[in-house]
């Protein structure tokens, strides 16, 4: 894909979600709840991927949202407020190629400041920010792209959000690096499995959704 193409693309996906928030009413977000549905946060997830390939960004837009809320219980305005930053950081993560922290990590840490404040959470925004950041430089570094690297880069992500077991976490971003890459591979063949991308999308919230389920009953 072109500059040109790269460009114009994200400004649809920001343009979107610019339209979204236009229409949303601003309410104080709930407390913070862990208790998602992982079929349904995976199946979220599959049509949002599903629409970036076919360049739907209004549909890329809405699923987005939908993750962030049914992942975070959070309000459509927080969703939609973080959304917008987390496609300013995958528009420059894609126009770069290094000083990812300058550029990328800024609209990250933003994206997960929202999240931390509306959920009272006790993680670190910007560490969690570069747990983010970390894995989108897996899947783009030769030798680092495996399912096992990039899952490894996901699980230390799920290790800072939620505190769970690190041998857990591994498992449950394994399987999400598993999605990605049925993903990537089905794009480059020009058919893509999402009835198997979304099965390891269940199975990878499934694990995480175990461990969180282990933390709370440990403290």
């Amino acid at each position: 894909m072109t500059r040109a193409r790269t460009l114009t693309w994200s400004g649809l996906i920001a343009g979107a979600l610019l339209a979204l928030g236009a229409g949303v009413v601003f309410r104080t977000p709930s407390a913070a709840r862990l208790d998602f549905d992982p079929a349904e946060l995976a199946g979220r997830e599959t049509r949002m991927w599903q629409a970036y390939y076919e360049k739907q960004p209004e549909r890329v837009a809405l699923e987005l949202v939908a993750v962030l809320r049914e992942q975070f219980g959070l309000s459509y305005a927080v969703s939609t407020l973080a959304a917008r930053d987390f496609a300013d950081a995958a528009r420059l993560f894609r126009d770069s190629h290094d000083g990812y922290e300058a550029t990328v990590l800024p609209p990250l840490e933003r994206a997960y400041d929202r999240i931390q404040r509306a959920r009272r959470a006790r993680w670190d925004a910007r560490a969690v920010a570069r747990a983010e950041l970390a894995w989108w430089v897996a899947r783009r570094t030769p030798r680092q792209w495996d399912a096992e690297s990039v899952g490894k880069a996901i699980g230390q992500l799920y290790v800072q959000l939620y505190d769970i077991d690190p041998a857990a976490a591994l498992r449950a971003g394994r399987l999400r690096a598993q999605a990605a890459e049925i993903r990537t591979a089905g794009s480059y063949g020009g058919t893509v499995d999402w009835p198997r991308v979304r099965t390891r999308l269940t199975e990878s919230y499934r694990e995480l959704q175990g461990a969180i389920q282990a933390q709370r009953r440990r403290s």
